[in-house]
């Protein structure tokens, strides 16, 4: 709802504005399995999440088995059975109810002060509730008006006062609403349990999760196939390696899974420019934007099994090395603070590091304005996107199978070591989205004919330099949380003889092709009426990319193919997961990590090249035709 009023003499004419908005969102979920997911991985190791020494049983077991030749063999082996192992999974299941609510009230002065002069003056407050699936064990996230106040101010001059040249510049502070993804997955309605087994046998058919089917539940969520904690019910085969929460969050009271000072998303901006009305039908407009993140929200964890903390990354509640943090000791049952242990989590880890997403960019639009014939613009921008968090959305072709859409829930923050790179240098470097120089034109033009006919031809032409490519190197969480050489930067190897891996050399400025597209539209319109104007018989085509290109737009950043990069030290206390972070988180040579090799050796075994790493994974979308008739009346 707004408002405006007018004023036109005081100290120049002043145009009024208020303004009130509210929303409100409603999520009623339930999705889960109807039985149970099993999934058998042949022939393959399995690399555990929830303690690095969960597996020596296995391993020690696996000596006296004849199949695997003795102990050496059954080490490198791994952690398996006879023929890989398998799981049982639950996730993501989704079930509960929540409301989310937001309000906003809003100010603002379009002041013409005379002689050229207009100043854009406003504010905004905002304020929102976001409450938990499970208000059992999570609080409700509240930012007050007071939390979101974003100010405006703007101005444009009339530089010769006569309507040709005008300057401008503004200012703005933007807050985010908090997207409902993050309550669904953290606080209470996501379940993803994995029950890890060994694979002894090639019988399938043995595994027999007992989970109801949810028709014989009465439509009502089934229990879970893999249950919260333990071995899955009614599954026999195999041995059992562990239960993996991959959703948990911290829900202790001494060590909230919220940071009580969280701060709501916020950026900033500036944009500046100049616009020049060349003559009546052509203009050329420039401007520069610039543009920096101040806060964000994400999950956070030391590692992804044992609870995600939310919260600002770069914060002291984001840091959870060298804070006290709380975490379940062998048992799985009891709580130790580590801090009073003799210090931090990681007194020897370089500092918790902010997010950035820095955006400057340099516009240039040249237009023609409509006629009774053609119009259309030019256009072309030279820009830089820097930083180590792409946004509400990650487009690390990594995340997800080709970037995650979780605003809230990313990978950027999740283990503390995927802000630092592999040389120990803090991650910054360009995002998966940065396209250096971009252009592109449009037109269109329209052709009448007999009896009110007329069509319409449309051509638009982009043409855009290649985005970033990286190298990945799956460091502790999973094969999607990496830590990057350096962002922009992609290594190439080969393995020698001996089965070592083997650096050919980096190209630090490694980049996708350039990507050119071609859209074409046609409109043609008929009168069907000479007394009713308004009927007429419309006919539409529009092809894009109609030279059917064929570009890659992201390339296999994941160097391993199987096991991670997951260096452990000795226990410092019950319950330690025992990475060392600070041998990932201070440089490290990448190498001798892929190779378990000098100071990876004995900690690290070998891992192997991915045969796909290198190769295109997305590529320009094909030629596409859309038709359409319509009747317009």
């Amino acid at each position: 709802m707004d408002v405006s009023y007018f004023v036109g003499r005081f100290l120049g004419s002043h145009t009024f504005k208020g303004g009130y908005f509210h929303q409100s969102q409603y999520n009623n979920t339930l999705g889960t399995f109807n039985t149970a997911q099993v999934l058998l991985n042949w022939a393959t190791a399995y690399s555990p999440v929830t303690s690095t020494t969960i597996c020596d049983p296995i391993i020690a077991q696996n000596a006296s088995n004849p199949a695997f030749g003795g102990a050496a063999n059954a080490t490198a082996a791994g952690c398996q059975g006879q023929f890989g192992y398998y799981i049982v999974r639950d996730g993501v299941d989704n079930t509960g109810a929540d409301q989310q609510t937001a309000n906003a009230l809003y100010v603002q002065d379009s002041w013409t002060v005379g002689k050229g002069l207009t100043l854009n003056l406003g504010v905004r407050f905002d304020e929102e509730d976001q409450p938990p699936y499970d208000p059992a064990r999570f609080p409700t996230v509240h930012f007050g008006f007071n939390d979101k106040i974003a100010p405006r101010i703007g101005g444009a001059y009339d530089l010769f006062h006569n309507g040709k040249v005008k300057a401008f510049a503004s200012y703005g502070q933007f807050y985010d609403i908090m997207k409902m993804g993050l309550a669904r997955g953290s606080f209470g309605s996501d379940y993803w349990h994995d029950c890890v087994y060994t694979l002894d046998s090639t019988n399938y058919a043995a595994i027999t999760p007992t989970a109801p089917l949810l028709s014989v539940n009465g439509g009502a969520p089934a229990p879970h196939a893999c249950t919260p904690t333990g071995p899955a019910p009614g599954v026999t085969a195999g041995r059992f390696i562990e239960n993996v929460d991959f959703r948990a969050t911290k829900a202790d009271p001494r060590d909230p899974a919220i940071d009580p000072i969280m701060k709501p998303m916020k950026q900033h901006e500036v944009v500046t420019g100049v616009d020049w009305a060349i003559n009546p039908n052509w203009s050329l407009e420039t401007r520069y934007s610039r543009k920096r993140l101040d806060n964000t929200i994400e999950d956070m964890s030391i590692t992804d099994s044992l609870g995600f903390y939310i919260g600002n990354p770069g914060q002291p509640f984001a840091d959870v090395l060298h804070r006290p943090v709380v975490i379940p000791d062998a048992n799985g049952n009891n709580y130790l603070l580590t801090t009073s242990n003799g210090g931090p989590f990681c007194a020897e880890c370089p500092a918790v590091q902010p997010p950035v997403r820095n955006y400057d960019g340099v516009e240039f639009r040249l237009l023609r304005r409509p006629t009774a014939k053609w119009f259309g613009a030019i256009s072309y921008t030279y820009s830089k996107l820097r930083g180590n968090y792409a946004g509400l959305t990650n487009t690390d072709p990594t995340d997800g199978g080709g970037g995650r859409h979780s605003p809230n829930n990313g990978r950027a923050f999740d283990l503390p070591n995927m802000t630092y790179n592999a040389d120990g240098s803090p991650d910054y470097g360009p995002l998966a989205t940065d396209r250096p120089n971009t252009a592109t034109i449009y037109g269109y033009y329209r052709q009448k004919w007999f009896r009110g006919q007329a069509t319409v031809f449309g051509l638009s032409q982009s043409a855009f330099q290649g985005s970033p490519i990286n190298t990945c190197l799956s460091v502790v969480g999973t094969g999607s949380a990496c830590q990057w050489i350096n962002r922009g930067s992609m290594a190439t190897f080969h393995r020698d003889p001996t089965g070592n891996i083997v650096l050919d050399g980096i190209d630090t400025n490694a980049r996708t092709e350039p990507y050119f597209q071609t859209d074409f539209n046609l409109t043609h319109e008929i009168p069907v009426s000479k007394t009713h104007e308004a009927m007429r018989l419309k006919f539409e085509a529009n092809i894009t990319n109609l030279l059917n290109n064929h570009t890659a737009t992201a390339f296999n950043e994941n160097v391993i193919a199987t096991g991670l990069i997951n260096p452990t030290r000795p226990s410092r206390f019950s319950g330690d997961p025992r990475t060392d972070w600070g041998k990932v988180m201070n440089g490290f040579n990448f190498v001798d990590a892929l190779n378990g090799t000098a100071t990876f050796a004995g900690v690290q075994s070998p891992r192997t090249l991915a045969s796909r790493y290198g190769m295109a994974t997305v590529f320009q979308g094909a030629r596409n035709m859309q038709l359409a008739i319509r009747f317009i009346f």
